[in-house]
């Protein structure tokens, strides 16, 4: 059986290093893959959009990230259950309650549409103590942030109108692969 645990980080208003009088809104994401209750798989990184990134937009960018590397793993239609600590992004994924701002209703589309690429896929909250992996490294992708130059403008790839400044997904099963610097 196959896990994945996903966690989104946002960070409103921080001003870049090189233009400090537009400010940036940051969404970090991490998500981990088990397979049996081991680690074979984990990611981090960065996206921003200057008006609709939020708290919820992070936890499905970590949540879409992380069901596209279950997917380059080609995990087929053994069972899988999907972790997060964000209740409403859960419970909308569930069908238990709808996904109505138009901020976040493109990546919850996304999210919708991998998810039926999958067989068997169950959704579980889970509390933010219990998703310590994904959310260490969430962090980890801001303290990547805070500690570098970045420039907004040289971004390699963004679906749904959010750029990614940064991404890196590295498999424990495989070679290391660097979606984006």
């Amino acid at each position: 059986m196959y896990s994945l645990y996903f966690d989104g980080l946002y960070r409103g208003n921080l001003k870049s290093k090189e233009d400090v009088q537009t400010p940036i809104n940051i969404m970090c994401y991490g998500w981990v893959i088990c397979e049996d209750g081991k680690v074979i798989a984990r990611g981090h990184g960065i996206y921003t959009h200057r008006d609709a990134a939020t708290s919820n937009g992070a936890e499905y960018l970590a949540l879409i990230e992380g069901l596209d590397a279950l997917l380059d793993i080609r995990v087929g239609n053994v069972p899988v259950i999907v972790y997060g600590d964000a209740r409403t992004v859960i419970e909308q994924l569930q069908g238990l309650s709808q996904a109505t701002s138009p901020r976040i209703f493109d990546l919850y589309q996304k999210a919708r549409k991998a998810s039926k690429r999958f067989g068997q896929l169950q959704w579980k909250w889970i509390p933010r103590n219990e998703n310590r992996g994904a959310d260490q490294l969430t962090r980890h992708a801001l303290r990547i942030l805070e500690n570098s130059n970045y420039q907004i403008t040289k971004t390699s790839h963004q679906f749904a109108g959010f750029k990614l400044i940064y991404g890196l997904m590295v498999s424990i099963r495989g070679d290391r692969r660097v979606f984006a610097h």
